[in-house]
C-alpha cells in the first residue's frame, strides 16, 4: 500500500513503502523543479531531494534513489531510477525501475506537449501534411512511414515498439 511522508510545501507529500518510512520520515524533504538543476525534463517535473553537509560538502540525495538503494543496493554507474507511472511523488518500490537512459526512454510515455501529435513516435510533417511514424532504437531513429491518419501512424509505432522493445514497450492507445 504505502504511507505518506511530508515535504517542505504545504499539503505536499510523497508516497513510500511501509518498510522504509521509519527511516525517511524525520528527514527534511524538498520539492525541486527539474529545471533547477539543469535537466531537460518537462517544466512540471519535480524531484524530491534532501540536502546534507558531509565533510564540509553539500550533498543532495533524491528520494527515489534512496528507496531503490534501500531495497536493491547501489545503483550501477550509468543507470537511473525512473518512476513507472510518471509521478515523482510516488516513490514506492513497485513504481520504480533502475535502468539505462536508453531503456528508460523505451518505456516512457510521451510527455512533450509542443509536438503536433498526441501519440508517441508520431508527428505531422509540415511539408506534406501527412503523419510520420518513427521509433528510436539504440540511439538510431528509424522511419516507419507516412500516413493520412494520425492513428494509423500511432499503430505503426506500436507494432515497431513491440518488435524492438518487447514487454517494455509503451503503446499508444486511442484514449491518449
Amino acid at each position: 500500500m504505502g504511507q505518506l511522508i511530508r515535504l517542505n510545501k504545504p499539503n505536499a507529500y510523497a508516497l513510500v513503502d511501509n518498510e522504509i518510512r521509519p527511516f525517511l520520515k524525520d528527514i527534511s524533504w524538498y520539492l525541486q523543479n527539474s529545471k533547477a538543476n539543469g535537466t531537460n525534463h518537462q517544466k512540471d517535473m519535480f524531484y524530491i531531494i534532501n540536502r546534507k553537509v558531509i565533510d564540509g560538502k553539500s550533498v543532495t540525495r533524491r528520494l527515489n534513489r534512496m528507496v531503490w538503494e534501500f531495497y536493491n543496493g547501489d545503483i550501477p554507474k550509468g543507470h537511473y531510477v525512473f518512476h513507472l507511472n510518471g509521478n515523482s511523488q510516488d516513490c514506492r518500490i513497485e513504481n520504480l525501475i533502475c535502468s539505462t537512459r536508453s531503456n528508460i526512454n523505451k518505456i516512457r510515455k510521451k510527455t512533450v506537449s509542443d509536438t503536433s501529435s498526441k501519440y508517441k513516435g508520431v508527428y505531422k510533417s509540415s511539408q506534406t501534411g501527412r503523419w510520420v511514424a518513427h521509433i528510436g532504437v539504440n540511439y538510431k531513429r528509424y522511419s516507419l512511414g507516412t500516413y493520412e491518419d494520425e492513428w494509423d501512424a500511432a499503430e505503426a509505432y506500436n507494432e515497431a515498439a513491440i518488435e524492438f522493445h518487447g514487454e517494455m514497450a509503451v503503446l499508444n492507445s486511442k484514449e491518449d
